[in-house]
């Protein structure tokens, strides 16, 4: 995008969807793209995504706020809060990265790794089987409100991890959030558990 991208930098008018692309300033304007564009890229080497994959992860590096352990977090709608969301929005580009990433693809397994960890370690709800869907760090007491459809991103991000890291490294992802075996059982069964409440897995699986 070297053409928009010189608009942007001479202050000319740029879509805002073209905007989030040269100047992403949330994980949703660059991670499943950024993992989309990695795994093109493996398959057709005469594409030129090259640019655009290293724009990106910059930003899942380097511009994404994050707790003081590097959890990738938000400063919205509270301070120091994670959303499942992020979890499948961060972790699966830097995950297909390692791939592409030559000498420095330990440090990008190893950062896919931690992220899962430190995500299962606050978001996981065991008696469940499930995860919430955010967590406040300056809150006491953790309500945990089980969106299906949050549920099936980490159940995504759990199994994009695993299709690229190394067997010494699965392991910890799979103890790190008894995934995805445990939580696949447990989104089919409330699913069929109930059709009191919408949009709430504990009650039943979001359709979408």
């Amino acid at each position: 995008a070297p053409h928009f991208r010189k608009i942007m930098e001479e202050g000319g008018k740029l879509d805002g969807q073209m905007r989030q692309i040269l100047d992403p300033r949330a994980l949703d304007d660059a991670g499943a793209v950024c993992a989309a564009m990695v795994k093109a890229q493996m398959k057709d080497s005469s594409l030129d995504l090259n640019a655009l994959i290293q724009n990106y992860m910059n930003f899942i590096m380097n511009g994404e706020y994050r707790l003081s352990d590097g959890t990738f977090a938000r400063t919205r709608p509270l301070y120091n809060t994670l959303w499942l969301d992020d979890m499948f929005m961060g972790i699966p580009p830097v995950a297909w990265y390692s791939c592409i990433a030559g000498d420095e693809q330990k440090k990008y397994q190893e950062e896919a790794v931690k992220q899962v960890r430190q995500f299962a370690e606050r978001m996981w709800v065991p008696e469940k089987n499930l995860f919430r869907h955010g967590w406040v760090e300056e809150m006491k007491d953790h309500p945990a409100f089980h969106w299906g459809r949050a549920n099936g991103w980490a159940l995504l991000t759990m199994c994009e991890v695993l299709d690229v890291l190394p067997e010494n490294h699965r392991h910890i992802v799979l103890k790190s959030g008894r995934m995805p075996e445990k939580e696949n059982e447990c989104l089919i069964s409330s699913s069929l558990e109930s059709k009191l409440k919408k949009k709430n897995v504990t009650y039943m699986l979001d359709k979408a």
